[in-house]
């Protein structure tokens, strides 16, 4: 089942993962700041004081949710060269354009720069999971900042296809988008 779909049933989930699930729902959809813990946990079935002592605060909610949501998206144990192939895997398979309404991971973290607390969340996450393993399977004087490049435009891409709908990226197939991508992949590591 998609994180971000409908709310499973209670009985399919622990109370933690059903939370999770909610609010991955709830931050996916709205800004961190619009997303609220009473609305999680009414959603959630279960008391607000229950969501605070798992919990503790919203933001170290909105961390786990991160990890809860992007667990799914595992790169591959020895990475390597093939990360920033990962990456592109990533981008098709949680495309809405592909992967249909809803399941769109990346909503999180677009909908989460704009406060402070989920913005700094974000930015270590990120640069734990994403930047850093990049980094090391990149060659080169300054992978660090290919690193950065790279998920930039990754996001910037998906940006202007899911909600600018640009009419170029809209039209095209799924293998289109991802030779398209691993080019310009490769471009930004080579420089």
């Amino acid at each position: 089942m998609n994180l971000l779909e409908n709310t499973p049933p209670a009985q399919s989930f622990s109370t933690r993962d059903r939370i999770l699930h909610v609010a991955a729902q709830q931050f996916g959809a709205m800004s961190y700041e619009r997303a609220t813990l009473r609305e999680i946990a009414r959603k959630s079935e279960v008391d607000v004081a229950y969501v605070h002592r798992l919990f503790g605060s919203k933001k170290s909610l909105f961390q786990d949710v991160l990890a809860f949501v992007f667990e799914q998206y595992q790169p591959p144990e020895d990475a390597g060269e093939g990360f920033s192939h990962w990456l592109v895997q990533l981008s098709v398979q949680t495309d809405p354009v592909y992967a249909g309404a809803g399941s769109d991971p990346v909503d999180l973290v677009i909908n989460s720069f704009s406060s402070p607390d989920s913005k700094e969340a974000l930015e270590e996450f990120l640069s734990s999971k994403l930047i850093t393993p990049l980094a090391a399977s990149l060659t080169g004087d300054r992978p660090v900042d290919a690193a950065e490049k790279i998920l930039m435009f990754l996001l910037g891409f998906r940006l202007m296809r899911k909600t600018m709908q640009v009419q170029t990226l809209m039209d095209m197939n799924k293998s289109e988008v991802e030779t398209w991508l691993q080019d310009i992949l490769g471009r930004l590591t080579d420089g």
